[in-house]
């Protein structure tokens, strides 16, 4: 991971708080799995419109994989 996708590495919800990484929003108490799903999903979607495509691409990937795999663990667990 490069230093420009550590920029992006924490992630404010305007709704729900700070979060360190993606693994702190799943072992928080304080949400639901939808509130919790539904800080990944916006903080993915944060991440592609600050980093961009294509220019950005690899940023996102090397970032939005962490968002990415605590969703689809998110929904294991519901599975």
């Amino acid at each position: 991971m490069n230093t420009e996708s550590l920029k992006y590495a924490k992630f404010d919800h305007p709704k729900h708080g700070r979060f360190s990484d993606p693994r702190a929003v799943l072992d928080s108490d304080a949400l639901s799995d939808a509130e919790k799903e539904e800080v990944l999903r916006d903080w993915k979607a944060q991440l592609r419109e600050r980093l961009g495509e294509p220019a950005g691409h690899d940023e996102v990937r090397s970032t939005g994989e962490t968002v990415d795999e605590a969703i689809e663990h998110l929904a294991a667990l519901r599975g």
